[in-house]
Formats: C-alpha cells, structure tokens, sequence
C-alpha cells in the first residue's frame, strides 16, 4: 500500500495534508509515517518530530490516543533544543489534545498552560487563543468558573479575526469580568456564557509546519 506515496518526505507531508482535509485520516497517517521514516532515516530530529506530531493528530482523529501519546511525548523537548519555540508550543497543545482524549485532565491542564506560554513569547496568537479556549473548558469541568471566564476573555483577546459572534461574546464577558471585579467576587458565571465559544482547531495545526 506504501507503493502509492512518493519516499520524498516533503512531498510525502504534503500528500498527508491533503488526505488530512479530505477527512481521509488514515491515508494521511499512511504518509505521515512514511515522511518521518524517511526523516528518521535521515537524522533530522526535528523534521521526524514534527513528522510525528502530524501523525498523533491523525491517531487523535481515528480514537487511538495511546498510540498519539507515544509518538509526541518527548517531542517538545526536541524542539526546545532546536530552539523551535513555535513548534515546541504546538506540539505541546498535542500533548494536551492527547491527554484529554484519554482522559486525564490535570496532566492536560499542565501540558496547555505550557503550551500557553511557549505560543504567547512565539507570537502565534491564534494557536494561543486554541489553547486558552481549551484551558478554559477544562477550567469549566473542575469547576473553576471564574477562572474559566478568565481564559475564555484571554482567548478571544488573541483571535485574530473574530466573528460577529464572537465579538458579541467578547463584550459580554468582558462586562461580566468587570461587574465581578466590582461587586460580584465569587458569584457563579452561568455556564450558557461559557460554553458558548467552541473553537475550531485548523487542520493539522497544533502540529504542522
């Protein structure tokens, strides 16, 4: 089956993409594979890391996490070596996606808030703004309802171009934080508001350079 991709592993990754739109997901793990073999083969740590972070997003998208967390595990660490910080904080964001998907919030909480950090001194501002929504979904489920609204304000903030409705959720929320902060500390945010804004991650970004 390998037969039908180019060994060029450049090519390959651009092959992927575009299986990866079609929602052909496991034709483009096929090439992503193939990009980080040939990578791998090469000693390019960093283009095989990268080549890996596509195919944990693909793994994500056919329900095999563990099989995600295996390959991205350590690859922030190769990219912080490479002095790569946008990547670094994609891959990250991964690391985060992967461990919501197999359920394990806290270890995703930490993963995104260093993924937060990393794409903030990047200057990736709507990888950034990815990020902070998912912070504060999972703020959300623990509970944590202002420190949620919070999150969910910080990301807004860093989309680049906002719907209409989504700058109408921007104003509501930023007036929601100053009534809070003047005569509401500690009053319960009402989840409607807050699951509101659901955003859309882009194609195999998080992961894809």
């Amino acid at each position: 089956m390998m037969e039908r991709f180019t060994p060029d592993p450049a090519q390959s990754t651009a092959q992927g993409r575009d299986y990866f739109q079609k929602k052909q997901f496991d034709l483009a793990a096929e090439c992503f594979l193939a990009a980080r073999t040939a990578y791998q083969n090469a000693g390019d740590a960093a283009a095989s890391a990268e080549a890996a972070n596509n195919l944990a997003v693909c793994y994500l998208q056919t329900n095999h996490p563990d099989l995600a967390l295996e390959l991205i595990k350590d690859t922030p660490a190769v990219f912080n070596a490479c002095g790569n910080a946008l990547l670094e904080g994609q891959a990250y964001g991964n690391l985060g996606m992967v461990f919501e998907a197999l359920n394990k919030p806290q270890d995703a909480l930490e993963a995104y808030h260093q993924s937060e950090e990393i794409l903030a001194k990047a200057g990736d501002r709507d990888s950034r703004s990815y990020v902070l929504g998912r912070i504060s979904a999972l703020q959300i489920r623990a509970g944590k309802q202002i420190q949620a609204l919070q999150s969910m304000e910080a990301a807004l903030e860093n989309r680049t171009n906002l719907t209409v409705s989504e700058k109408f959720l921007k104003n509501l929320i930023t007036k929601a934080s100053q009534l809070l902060a003047a005569n509401h500390k500690g009053r319960r945010i009402p989840c409607s508001l807050l699951h509101h804004h659901k955003p859309a991650w882009r194609t195999t970004k998080m992961s894809s350079g």
